[in-house]
């Protein structure tokens, strides 16, 4: 697990990253959470661009997951 942090005028986003064996392969979670005033409206503007962000993205960490799971 880890988490990454990051800061805006208005809005702190929590980025929570979890890496699970699973028995066919490696179950990957990403949440991210927004907080602060501006958080709606951040949510709103960028939440589907996280989303096109995190399904390109997930797929590597899994198999870079599972790699190093089997060394």
């Amino acid at each position: 697990m880890w988490v990454a942090v990051s800061k805006f005028p208005g809005v702190t986003m929590t980025v929570v990253h979890v890496i699970e064996p699973a028995d066919d392969g490696t179950v990957l979670t990403e949440r991210a959470t927004m907080s602060g005033p501006f958080a709606g409206v951040t949510a709103r503007l960028i939440g589907g661009r996280l989303e096109k962000d995190f399904a390109g993205t997930t797929g590597r960490i899994a198999r870079l997951a599972e790699a190093r799971l089997l060394r």
